[in-house]
């Protein structure tokens, strides 16, 4: 029923601040353990070990 009431298309739900900055750090968490990520922070690092 609140559903029709408030479609989110028109009122979309707000987060908390201290929430959202949760859910930001959960993301970049997932990012970083991604191995796609993690081989290009090996990649970084071997850059900067090539390039000093």
């Amino acid at each position: 029923m609140p559903s029709q009431l408030f479609p989110e298309s028109i009122f979309p739900r707000k987060l908390s601040v201290t929430a959202e900055r949760r859910l930001r750090l959960a993301q970049a968490r997932a990012e970083e353990s991604t191995p796609a990520s993690q081989a290009a922070g090996i990649n970084a690092q071997a850059h900067k070990r090539i390039s000093a």
